[in-house]
């Protein structure tokens, strides 16, 4: 899975590069080739670029609700053309969530991978609106609920692996973006346990524009 995510991130980057193209002029009696845009180049801001993201999550499970804190980052590619405004990316991240109920504490560390396909609209000069959907991969390392464990397999049995989906909208600007997404794994983690529901809001730090 890894070394899909490598390649895909790969890909990304290769999308995210300006498109150009060659023109010749005239200059003093030679033939001078110049380098321009293209006339379907993306505008400065629906070109590729990668955010390194904090995130806050509201994380339902069973009736018990925990707080999540999180970071990562997100790879975006280039609009496919002027008149193709899509974008897919993908990315990496880790997320610490807390909580109680009924006197009962409860923590759970994981690793999710979001590859998410979405639509560019250009507000005007310094804003744009990306609304996405996509899978969310998600990997648990630990968890607690008092002293017990979540993931043992003499205890909770839980699973370390889940699939989801998310579906969100985010506002891109110059050198930040703030989006809001809602998801739900397809699978369970425990047995006749409510599936993981998530709100997020993420705060994304942007290079590469």
């Amino acid at each position: 899975m890894l070394f899909s995510l490598a390649a895909l991130l790969g890909a990304i980057g290769a999308l995210s590069q300006s498109r150009t193209s060659y023109v010749t002029v005239t200059q003093d009696d030679m033939d001078v080739p110049v380098l321009q845009p293209s006339a379907d180049a993306p505008s400065k801001s629906s070109e590729g670029y990668m955010a390194y993201y904090l995130q806050y999550d509201a994380i339902s499970i069973d009736e018990v609700n925990l707080n999540g804190v999180g970071l990562g980052y997100l790879a975006t590619s280039s609009s496919f053309s002027s008149s193709c405004p899509l974008f897919i990316e993908a990315g990496m991240g880790a997320q610490y969530a807390f909580g109680s109920k009924h006197d009962v504490d409860y923590t759970l560390w994981s690793l999710f991978l979001p590859i998410n396909i979405g639509y560019h609209y250009q507000v005007n000069d310094g804003v744009a609106l990306a609304p996405y959907v996509g899978l969310n991969f998600k990997g648990y390392f630990t968890g607690k609920a008092g002293d017990y464990k979540l993931f043992d397999e003499k205890e909770g049995n839980g699973k370390n692996f889940a699939l989801g989906w998310q579906v969100g909208i985010k506002a891109v600007f110059k050198s930040l973006s703030l989006g809001v997404s809602y998801g739900t794994d397809f699978t369970e983690i425990w047995e006749n346990v409510d599936k993981m529901g998530s709100l997020k809001i993420t705060l994304g730090f942007l290079t590469g524009l």
